[in-house]
């Protein structure tokens, strides 16, 4: 029995497929990233891809009308991934691009959800993309784990654990 090529994962191709169904089904998501890669990170599945193409250290992507993930470089630069298209469901048709991006060990994404730049402090600030920005590269050469608790701190201590809403956020490193 011989065994197919598997086809690469194209996250365009499956934000176009959700974009259909949501929009003939009347609904939409304001909040969706997916990111996929040929070889995944976390699980040996195809169907379950994580991340980066760990053989070429790049990251897939297509945006879908959720806050930018930032990039954050081991050099202490940063990235706010802003390319995507519209939130899924909008419209009936709509052509979402792979976005790829190359890596560098050291790297770390991190994608959150508005709940971490919208928390506001007493004065009515929000935390912000430049906060979080900041903060992950001033800090880059801790692990994710380290990171993720330390972007969770910082938030708590700028709005005083007082949300507005809820907070999603995960930090992914580039081994």
């Amino acid at each position: 029995m011989g065994h197919r090529a598997a086809r690469p994962w194209r996250p365009a191709e499956e934000a176009e497929g959700y974009n259909k169904r949501l929009y003939a089904s009347q609904g939409y998501l304001t909040h969706t990233l997916k990111a996929y890669a040929a070889n995944p990170v976390w699980t040996e599945d195809p169907k379950r891809a994580a991340f980066r193409d760990a053989t070429e250290r790049s990251l897939t992507y297509a945006s879908a009308g959720h806050w930018p993930p930032v990039l954050l470089r081991r050099s202490g630069s940063s990235l706010s991934l802003k390319e995507g298209g519209p939130p899924l469901g909008l419209f009936p048709s709509h052509e979402y691009g792979n976005i790829v991006l190359p890596l560098e060990y050291g790297d770390q994404l991190i994608l959150y959800t508005d709940g971490l730049t919208e928390a506001l402090n007493s004065k009515g600030q929000e935390f912000g993309e430049v906060n979080l920005t900041a903060i992950g590269s001033q800090n880059i050469r801790l692990s994710a784990a380290q990171m993720l608790a330390m972007l969770k701190r910082e938030v708590n201590r700028h709005c005083g654990g007082c949300f507005q809403d809820d907070l999603t956020l995960v930090v992914v490193a580039v081994r």
